[in-house]
């Protein structure tokens, strides 16, 4: 069965569409591809960034020290750094002083005594201690 040129044509045109069209998918699936390669690439960069800038606050390394470090060694703007830098410094200032009053519980010091230390209520100190606890028991 044979069709008449012109319909040949018009299939033929068809046909091409949707080759341009498998041919346009394919690349753009590529492309695809490829960003979200990048993309995760990009996060793990941010992900190892943040966890070398809090390891060096954990050090006690100073801040800004900290930052000019890590944006130097990855890359990463340092204006990124400083915001991960005000997230967690206060968190980590906190653990340090956590671990310090179990330490100090560990020593035999009373409630009130580790609280006039750091200037907290002996609740406070109490509760510490029962969250900390509760975390790592």
């Amino acid at each position: 069965m044979t069709l008449p040129a012109k319909t040949q044509t018009d299939f033929a045109n068809y046909l091409e569409c949707m080759a341009r069209d498998i041919r346009y998918r394919v690349k753009l699936d590529a492309e695809r591809a490829n960003s979200i390669s990048a993309v995760a690439k990009h996060r793990q960069k941010l992900i190892d960034g943040k966890a070398v800038l809090k390891a060096r606050l954990w050090q006690g390394i100073a801040p800004q020290r900290a930052i000019s470090m890590t944006a130097h060694e990855s890359g990463i703007n340092k204006d990124w750094l400083q915001l991960w830098v005000n997230q967690s410094h206060a968190k980590i200032a906190r653990s340090k002083r956590d671990r310090a009053i179990m330490q100090k519980m560990a020593r035999g010091w009373t409630n009130a005594k580790i609280g006039e230390y750091y200037d907290l209520h002996p609740k406070s100190i109490a509760r510490i201690v029962s969250e900390y606890r509760k975390k790592y028991s």
